[in-house]
């Protein structure tokens, strides 16, 4: 998110927001060969699996579970999708000459584009009562939510309740 604040009479009187998504990361404790295959930055050949430079990103919606706790310590499942998502290449440490067992830890850098949320039909896209568009970058579910137990199987289509809902 970039912010631009505009000042009128030596104080700020507001401020220009541009979201267009965001960065960041997820790690892994190994290369995930299938994912990098997937997204195009390594392919099959004759004796192995070669890592190759990119031409392009192509872009994914990326799926993963974590435990939360209420307040009287119960824990629970949180099932989350972020949405329309590019990765660069993660970066590869090895440690051989070590006097203790190590876990590599491989870090694929990310950016979150969202996707623009739909009208409660799912046909055109929702716009709010000023009429912006508004864009979803991540989805939750949780368990008391509709469709908690098949939420992980696809990426749900992002729109709005119906009003009635």
């Amino acid at each position: 998110v970039e912010t631009l604040d505009v000042f009128a009479n030596d104080q700020k009187v507001l401020a220009l927001i541009s979201d267009k998504g965001y960065t960041g990361e997820f790690g892994t404790t190994a290369q995930d060969r299938a994912f990098e295959s997937a997204i195009g930055q390594s392919i099959e050949i004759a004796n192995g699996t070669a890592d190759v430079n990119l031409i392009g990103y192509k872009r994914f919606d990326l799926y993963y579970a974590y435990t939360e706790y209420t307040s009287n310590n119960v824990p629970y499942t949180v099932k989350v999708w972020v949405l329309n998502v590019e990765a660069s290449k993660a970066t590869k440490e090895y440690n051989t000459n070590e006097d203790t067992p190590t876990i590599g830890e491989y870090l694929y850098p990310i950016t979150v584009y969202g996707e623009k949320i739909k009208d409660s039909e799912g046909a055109g896209t929702y716009k709010d009562a000023n009429g912006n568009e508004l864009v979803a970058t991540r989805i939750i579910a949780v368990p008391s939510d509709e469709g908690y137990a098949t939420f992980g199987d696809a990426a749900p289509e992002v729109k709005m309740k119906s009003a009635g809902a």
